[in-house]
């Protein structure tokens, strides 16, 4: 029962009175909202030592993907940051969303591997190498295209083109892209984002004239430009290092089910429950990736038993 209880309540974000109701319609036995809160509680404590387990896992790992998302905590914006790979996801809180948040999962400062990610500039400040998720630019790349820009259409024949010659190396077993052909690729990347900085060159202030502090505000074109030149190798490392992906889908799929929580719940009514929403969604989320039984995972979890470890 408690093992369903927290399942109903964490993974399908059904509300403590709807989940008693549907305990008494399924099994014949209705329980108190307060017992499903209780229940959350003591899965999230006898939890504790898988999720070290999956810190240490993630920290480890070659390649990991990071995003974070605002979640609404006792009438405050705050944020819930995830770590991921295939096998693995690690969900923290934090009233921060910068490199404080960072600190509370314990994972991102001390990685040292490629971290995927966005272009949100915290993230360059952790020390490991870093590679941009391309979905998010061929969605801004496309924007620009229906607005007319040749360029813009251009890099994203480029982009998908290299993506096509990368997905088909890994199929194939293959641990490189000849250097040649990668040069061959990325040649009109580079000549289309520099065509682009031409149409949409960067303003800088006269020199010797004073009055204007801090540095000229850019067109939305000429900034965009300047990422695909300043952070061109981050941009293009699933090319050069196939066992990093085109993008940071990974980490957006993982964090669908907190947007949903939201949706319905609408907040966290106190840090403790949200940080127990963490701890019992990184086990969950990790047993699901490793094809394990849910509900069985559960069940020996609240008996105490290491046998439902995801690691």
């Amino acid at each position: 029962m408690q093992a369903a209880m927290t399942y109903l309540n964490v993974r399908q974000v059904i509300p403590c009175a709807r989940v008693a109701e549907l305990c008494q319609d399924l099994f014949g036995h209705r329980p108190s909202a307060g017992s499903v809160v209780q229940a959350v509680a003591k899965c999230a404590d006898r939890l504790a030592p898988h999720i070290d387990k999956i810190r240490n896992h993630l920290t480890a790992a070659s390649v990991l993907h990071a995003d974070e998302t605002g979640v609404r905590c006792e009438g405050k914006t705050h944020w819930l940051h995830v770590v991921s790979n295939a096998t693995h996801s690690l969900y923290s809180y934090s009233p921060n969303r910068g490199v404080e948040g960072f600190k509370v999962g314990q994972v991102l400062t001390q990685f040292c591997g490629t971290l995927v990610h966005d272009f949100w500039k915290p993230y360059d400040l952790l020390d490991c190498d870093h590679s941009r998720c391309n979905a998010h630019l061929l969605r801004e790349l496309t924007a620009f295209s229906e607005d007319g820009h040749h360029w813009a259409k251009n890099l994203i024949t480029a982009l998908l083109e290299m993506k096509k010659t990368a997905d088909a190396a890994r199929a194939n077993g293959e641990k490189a892209i000849a250097s040649d052909h990668r040069a061959r690729l990325q040649k009109p990347y580079d000549d289309w984002f520099c065509s682009g900085l031409a149409a949409h060159p960067e303003q800088h202030k006269p020199l010797g004239k004073t009055g204007q502090r801090g540095r000229l505000k850019q067109s939305p074109a000429t900034n965009l430009l300047r990422r695909l030149r300043d952070k061109r190798e981050e941009v293009l490392r699933f090319m050069n290092d196939l066992t990093v992906p085109f993008d940071n889908n990974q980490a957006e799929r993982d964090l669908r089910m907190i947007k949903v929580q939201q949706k319905v719940s609408g907040c966290f009514r106190s840090e403790e429950g949200a940080q127990r929403f963490c701890v019992i969604s990184s086990y969950i989320s990790t047993i699901r990736k490793q094809g394990l039984n849910l509900i069985d995972s559960l069940k020996t979890a609240f008996c105490g038993s290491s046998t439902a470890s995801p690691c």
